[in-house]
Order: C-alpha cells, then sequence, then structure tokens
C-alpha cells in the first residue's frame, strides 16, 4: 500500500468523528488570515481541504474548490455553516490538480503539505499549486513545526533509530494517533518542518515569501504559518 493509498484509509476510517469534532474553521488558521491584507477577488482552491470547513472563514465573491484526496473526509462539508453555496467538493491529489494553469486568485494548503511521506512529495505538490495560481495570486500555507509540544521525545526516540539505521525515514517524520473510541486507532504520517527547511522549499519551488509566522497549538508556537506568492512576473 502507498502512502496516499494510507492516508486515504486512515481519513476514511476518522471521517465520522472528525466531522463530529472539526465542523467550525480552525482558529489559529483564522487568526493568521485576519492580520493579512488579502480580499479574495478571483476563484479560491482549498487544497487539502477536509471537510472543507476554512473556507467558511473566507468572504468571496467568486467560486471555491475544496479539494481532498478521502470522499469521505470531504463529504463532511454538509456539517458545516457556509454563508454562500459557492463551494464545490472535489476529490483529487495534490500531485496532480485538475485545473488549467493559472485558475485561483489565491489557494490554501492547511495542515496538509505535512502528511506527505516524501520531499519529492512535496515538492510537485507545491509546484502544482504554484502552476494553477495565477501570477501575482497568493498561497497560505500551514505546517507543524518541528519540536513542536508533545513531539519532543518521539522526535528523539527516531533520531536515535536513525544513529542506529532502524528508522529510515527522515528526521522530523513522526506517527501520530487520532483515538476513536470504541474502534481501531489510527496512525497518520506527520513531517515536522524547521523553519529554513519551509522557506527553501517554498524558494526551490519559485514561490517568494512575504510572511512566515510561529503560532498555534498548545505551546501557541505550534505551528508555521506562511504567506507565500507567485510573483507578478512569472
Amino acid at each position: 500500500m502507498n502512502s496516499l493509498s494510507r492516508l486515504r484509509l486512515a481519513y476514511q476510517k476518522i471521517a465520522p468523528s472528525y466531522s463530529r469534532l472539526k465542523r467550525r474553521p480552525w482558529k489559529d488558521f483564522v487568526a493568521f488570515f485576519n492580520q493579512l491584507n488579502i480580499s479574495p477577488s478571483g476563484r479560491i482552491l482549498d487544497a487539502g481541504a477536509g471537510n472543507m470547513r476554512n473556507l467558511s472563514a473566507l468572504d468571496f465573491t467568486h467560486d471555491a474548490i475544496g479539494l481532498d484526496l478521502s470522499r469521505a473526509i470531504l463529504s463532511g462539508y454538509h456539517d458545516v455553516d457556509f454563508c454562500h453555496d459557492q463551494v464545490e467538493p472535489l476529490v483529487g491529489v495534490l500531485s496532480h490538480l485538475p485545473f488549467r494553469d493559472c485558475s485561483f486568485n489565491l489557494s490554501l494548503i492547511i495542515a496538509t503539505l505535512h502528511h506527505l511521506e516524501s520531499p519529492q512529495e512535496r515538492e510537485l505538490a507545491l509546484s502544482e499549486l504554484y502552476r494553477t495560481l495565477q501570477p501575482g495570486g497568493f498561497l497560505i500555507l500551514s505546517v507543524w513545526r518541528f519540536w513542536k509540544a508533545g513531539t519532543r521525545w518521539v522526535l528523539f526516540k527516531n533520531f536515535l533509530k536513525k544513529l542506529l539505521f532502524i528508522h529510515r525515514h527522515e528526521l522530523g517524520d513522526i506517527w501520530h494517533v487520532w483515538k476513536i473510541p470504541g474502534d481501531e486507532n489510527q496512525f497518520r504520517y506527520y513531517h515536522l518542518f524547521r523553519k529554513r527547511e519551509i522557506i527553501n522549499l517554498l524558494h526551490k519551488t519559485n514561490f517568494s515569501v512575504s510572511l512566515l509566522s510561529v503560532s498555534g497549538g498548545l505551546s501557541k508556537k505550534d505551528n508555521y504559518f506562511v504567506l507565500a506568492q507567485r510573483p507578478e512576473d512569472s
């Protein structure tokens, strides 16, 4: 089973509890977005949208598409309170976005990139987001931060395993549990990013970085939030 199939299966199993617990926009995303001077004036893509709850926090005049690899998790958008009906769920993968070049004015990839299990997959996903953004368009991204609260012991153990050639993943890779009462717990892969790593990855895929913020989570320092842009002259 490949990495995307594992992730799709995990979200299929957690979909009911996810939809029950996460109906409102993620407050840390909303706090970051509200400090930006962005007024979406064209189409919006939410890549790795889950149940599209974050789109419900945005005020936009055109249509928005929420794309996710899991049909089960996407179906939860029926439980989200949207103030408009211009949202469309779409099953798809980040590595092959089914859109023409320069299709969107704004793209989101919130708490999603860190689920891709290889540097190549992450680079390809950002390259596709770049391709489908209009010149001058913005990308809002969030990922888990290296050494975030609650993961440090796991990272240290994995580092020791890597030294002993037991752990073959990258430094910063963990498996995090989603507990399902009365059912089998599901483990999802996460890559925890260092600051220079996420900046370099965005630059490698031709984005310019406008703002990087550390916020959210239990420690208030658990995530990187980034505002990036496809340059006007690209």
